[in-house]
């Protein structure tokens, strides 16, 4: 949920070279074992893409329909319905 990410994919540190200058220094290659490639300097996309101030928001509203459907309780699900509601007033005013 949200924005394709950076595309940082290599593990790494910080290497000092000097008491003034450090390197970040690659020292592995993460694998997708499905794609069996990288994602260095592509990202990865997200599922549900929206603007990154919109994503916690967009994903409350998801958690909770996700919630509500599996909801047995009448009880809980009147407080799901509220909730629910109430997140997707929030979206629609932002």
């Amino acid at each position: 949920m949200g924005e394709t990410t950076g595309g940082g994919a290599h593990p790494g540190g910080f290497r000092r070279v000097h008491p003034h200058l450090g390197v970040g220094v690659p020292s592995g290659r993460a694998i997708n074992p499905i794609s069996k490639t990288n994602w260095e300097g592509t990202g990865v996309e997200p599922d549900i893409r929206v603007a990154a101030d919109q994503a916690l928001g967009t994903a409350r509203v998801h958690a909770l329909r996700k919630l509500l459907e599996s909801a047995t309780d009448e009880r809980l699900k009147e407080d799901l319905r509220r909730a629910l509601e109430d997140a997707e007033k929030t979206e629609k005013a932002n």
